[in-house]
């Protein structure tokens, strides 16, 4: 009896993920739960943006993810690249982590780490999501790096490489710790979204209300140590003064 509860159990739980990340991926927002930024690890992930830039968004996806896939074509509608990317309003650091059960996917996070190390990380990312043909034909990613005019050679080494497989074991590590239970995940201003967002324009608001409230945070400390400096030197000045 108990086997049968522990199974029903089990089953139960897998359908309700499979419900929220796949069929009905909507974003959870878990506001009032602060992340502790510690266990994110700074060695893994695929940093795209310019590197000084003030805000860090964190995705955890995976290839095979069919709510990635849709988070992915969310990005693209909103021109994240060209209009957050590139002019250092933010940065992104992508994190794969393939679960076993998603047919190759563990070597397309492989062929974006290679691609990565020639410079050329979102033009293979874009293609693994647009053409999901490697899934059933793990050679497509010998092609899409030919299409990308990559060096072949390097490319291929990069594929076996034991370096690159470390960074995607540890980016499975650090979600674990982070209670990340499925894909995709964006962590953005200390706040965890799991899912997908319903529209392009509800990730648009997402990320620019979380843009806004991070000014108003480095804003208000600004603020803060200018009054500091300035009643410092105010009373610096009348020490000087007196003691002239």
């Amino acid at each position: 009896m108990k086997k049968i509860i522990l199974v029903t159990s089990v089953i139960c739980i897998f359908g309700l993920l499979f419900y929220h990340f796949a069929l009905k991926p909507e974003v959870k927002v878990e506001a009032n739960k602060k992340i502790d930024m510690s266990l994110i690890s700074s060695k893994s992930g695929t940093e795209v943006g310019k590197p000084k830039a003030p805000i860090s968004i964190f995705i955890y996806s995976d290839y095979g993810c069919e709510a990635c896939k849709e988070l992915n074509q969310q990005l693209e509608d909103i021109q994240f690249k060209e209009k957050y990317l590139d002019k250092g309003i933010v940065k992104v650091i992508y994190k794969d982590i393939p679960p076993s059960e998603h047919k190759n996917a563990d070597l397309a996070s492989m062929a974006a780490l290679a691609a990565n190390k020639q410079g050329e990380f979102w033009g293979m990312h874009t293609l693994l999501f647009e053409n999901s043909s490697w899934v059933e034909d793990k050679n497509q990613l010998l092609s899409y790096a030919k299409k990308m005019n990559l060096n072949m050679k390097q490319f291929k080494s990069d594929l076996e490489s034991s370096n690159l497989r470390e960074s995607l074991d540890q980016n499975v590590a650090e979600s674990k710790r982070l209670g990340v239970i499925g894909t995709p995940v964006m962590i953005i201003d200390n706040k965890k979204m799991l899912g997908t967002p319903t529209s392009s324009k509800e990730l648009k608001k997402i990320i620019d209300n979380s843009i806004k409230e991070s000014n108003a945070v480095n804003h208000t400390a600004l603020n803060k140590k200018l009054t500091t400096y300035t009643g410092r030197n105010y009373y610096e000045n009348i020490y000087t003064s007196i003691n002239y």
